[in-house]
């Protein structure tokens, strides 16, 4: 099993423990991690000014696609905090049809919050 996991940045405390914790979760249950930083999502089109620090670091995102990635974890509390729920629900469907699991919650998709949609 293949799993992505989709953060903010490392130098945030919260968010390098949940790496931390993904980690060792992978590695006790034998499966492949991936961890990308794509720092957060704004509201302008940033790939029209491709020189556009956002749209370098988000295009760290375009790398997840099916045949890379079983199962998506997302901290888009950090990585959508700067925009509203379309733009977060713009960014989810870009993963459609994998699996994805939010560590926060969001209305139509599973989270470990709830581990409920």
């Amino acid at each position: 099993m293949r799993i992505s996991l989709l953060i903010s940045e490392f130098k945030n405390d919260r968010e390098r423990k949940i790496c931390r914790g993904a980690q060792v979760a992978a590695e006790e249950e034998g499966v492949s991690l991936s961890i990308f930083p794509g720092m957060v999502l704004t509201e302008a089109d940033h790939r029209k000014a491709k020189k556009d620090v956002f749209y370098q670091q988000n295009a760290v995102f375009s790398f997840i696609n099916p045949e890379n990635t079983d199962i998506l974890i997302i901290d888009l509390e950090q990585i959508g905090r700067k925009v509203g729920a379309i733009k977060k629900e713009e960014f989810l469907k870009h993963f459609e049809p994998m699996k994805i699991l939010l560590l926060s919650a969001m209305r139509g998709y599973w989270n470990v919050d709830s581990g409920a949609e």
